[in-house]
């Protein structure tokens, strides 16, 4: 199985004219793409199948949601590595 470093990452919501955490989490590339600054400690390793499937190198919306609910027991939806 390939798997890819995802992070969760901040950028500029122009509508609210502040910085933002993505309901996403994308690839260093992707984060650099949006525009968007990398949250380092954030990193983890999932299945490259879990990552494009929407936008280009990020993650489905709320997918970080799915990442804690598998740490906290829940239905896992991402293998972490």
């Amino acid at each position: 199985m390939a798997t890819v470093t995802v992070f969760q990452f901040t950028v500029y919501d122009v509508t609210t004219d502040e910085n933002r955490l993505s309901r996403r989490m994308a690839t260093r590339e992707a984060v650099e793409w949006a525009r968007g600054h990398v949250i380092e400690d954030s990193a983890r390793e999932v299945d490259a199948a879990a990552v494009g499937r929407e936008v280009a190198g990020m993650t489905d919306r709320d997918f970080w949601s799915w990442i804690n609910s598998s740490l906290s027991g829940g239905r896992q939806r991402a293998v972490m590595r």
